[in-house]
């Protein structure tokens, strides 16, 4: 769900005022403001003689009535036009009988809504909730479109109170949203004095409850006691039925600091991630002045900062490069811990190129190794052009191969263009140096049938079988090991990387 509360709206969505839930907003912060629908819609004129010709514009006119008696006209009922594309925009409400007329229309389609105080469920004409599926009204200048009636169904509502966790005191002004299963936000209102809340005009379906305040001061959540969206509770609504969403809401806990580089004191352009050991995780990106915040409820966490560009080493609080060696950071109840810094290693530069026959059968990579352990992998492009980024430090590189199709086998390269890890030549680099024309050049042979896997020795030790990740001395090995690896990091990676402030739709 959304990162940021809606602050500065100032009058509650109204029912059937369809916005997507993007990752950063909660809510159009103008339910009014002018937004080209989607011009996929269906365009379909109302089957209807038209009327005689009026002074100016075209018009739209029907009768609105009820779903489970077509006979009874409903009254009070809002009716709006929004041109596609344009700026065209009319709206009015039924009378007593039912009966509605928009004028003054420019000509063009028009998407039509109605929509009650909340006694009746809101639609799009087409009969649907959906604005996406609505059926599209043609104006022509000059004439009248007759019989675009609607019917409409008796309401659903979502209603309860929000009560503060650990007193059970009503909190006010929380925001109460509810999503479609499709992560639409239709409606949101906020709680009143007593920390009640009613979301009316809801036609009949499934819904999600996201709970947030504006200043932060309580864990933002779904219903039912869900920090994340995958972890929501449906509410199920059938036609006029209310369902009860009481909400405890957690107060606000927090971390904060600052992330920068070693090298130069540059802010680092990246995210923090705190994992509980409850299960709840929540990221923040660190802003353009080196600083982050971030919201939790009670518990112990693992911080992890990561660097986006890669310029600086991602590592773990307190200067831990993994997380079994993290110091976990206790958060108690209404803890605000300050000054959880760090500094981020620059990171050094290997550079080279791989030259490869038949390179539309594999794909090249390079390893770094600080003895039997990778350290960094990186894909050559199809220029065979490669960047590692490393701690500073002594290492053995390598070039190797993936197999895309056929019998190819492509032996591993270490530099400088030997054949194993005892002949390598190893690269020394410190911290922010670039080392460039760390180069290879592999050889592929076609075999008729599947090569036999020779042993995989450890360098110094001849005949022992390493672990998966170790560096080979034989020059034969395959790179099976180094990709499982390769694949891990870039999942992982991606996983980061997807992750927003506190990510709530998978939106």
């Amino acid at each position: 769900m959304p990162a940021d509360p809606p602050v500065g709206v100032d009058a509650e969505v109204g029912a059937g005022e369809l916005v997507d839930g993007p990752d950063d907003a909660i809510l159009s912060p103008d339910p009014d403001a002018d937004e080209a629908p989607d011009e996929s819609a269906t365009s379909h004129a109302p089957q209807a003689a038209a009327a005689p010709s009026v002074a100016a514009g075209g018009a739209i006119a029907g009768r609105v009535t009820l779903d489970d008696d077509p006979e009874l006209g409903v009254s009070a009922v809002t009716v709006s036009a929004r041109q596609v594309g344009g700026a065209g925009y009319g709206e009015t409400t039924t009378e007593h009988d039912g009966h509605y007329r928009l004028e003054g229309l420019p000509g063009g389609d028009y998407i039509l809504l109605f929509e009650s105080d909340g006694d009746y469920a809101f639609e799009f004409w087409g009969d649907t909730a959906d604005e996406q599926s609505a059926v599209l009204v043609t104006v022509t200048e000059g004439a009248s479109q007759e019989g675009v009636d609607a019917q409409l169904a008796w309401a659903s509502f979502i209603d309860g109170t929000a009560f503060r966790y650990g007193d059970g005191l009503p909190v006010r002004s929380v925001w109460a949203a509810v999503y479609t299963l499709d992560d639409v936000l239709v409606d949101a209102v906020q709680t009143d004095d007593t920390g009640h809340y009613r979301i009316g005009g809801l036609p009949a379906g499934s819904y999600i409850v996201y709970f947030e305040s504006d200043e932060d001061t309580f864990v933002p959540q779904f219903w039912q006691d869900a920090f994340e969206r995958e972890d929501a509770t449906a509410i199920e609504l059938g036609v006029g039925e209310t369902a009860n969403a009481d909400v405890w809401l957690q107060p606000n806990q927090s971390i904060s600091g600052t992330v920068t580089r070693s090298s130069d004191g540059a802010p680092v352009n990246g995210f923090v991630w705190a994992s509980g050991d409850s299960g709840f995780s929540t990221s923040v990106d660190i802003d353009d002045g080196g600083s982050y915040t971030l919201f939790l409820p009670p518990g112990t966490y693992t911080l992890q900062f990561v660097s986006r560009d890669q310029t600086a080493l991602g590592e773990y609080w307190r200067d831990a490069r993994d997380g079994a060696e993290a110091t976990p950071i206790a958060v108690d109840e209404g803890a605000h811990l300050e000054g959880i810094d760090a500094v981020l290693e620059a990171t050094a530069l290997i550079t080279g190129t791989i030259e490869a026959e038949s390179r539309a059968s594999y794909a090249t990579f390079v390893e770094a190794y600080d003895g039997a352990t990778l350290v960094a992998m990186a894909y050559a492009d199809d220029r065979g052009r490669y960047t590692l980024h490393v701690p500073a430090g002594t290492y053995i590189v390598r070039a190797s191969a993936v197999m895309r199709e056929g019998h190819v086998e492509v032996p591993v390269q270490y530099f400088d263009h030997v054949a194993t890890a005892e002949e390598a030549t190893p690269i020394t680099v410190a911290e922010g140096e670039i080392r460039a024309g760390v180069d290879f050049a592999l050889t592929a042979t076609v075999t008729p049938t599947e090569p036999s896997l020779p042993p995989i020795d450890t360098p110094g030790d001849a005949g022992a079988q390493p672990t998966t990740g170790a560096l080979a001395s034989t020059g034969s090995e395959p790179p099976l090991p180094a990709v499982a690896v390769a694949a891990i990091m870039l999942i992982a990676g991606a996983l980061l990387a997807t992750r927003g402030r506190r990510r709530e739709l998978t939106l």
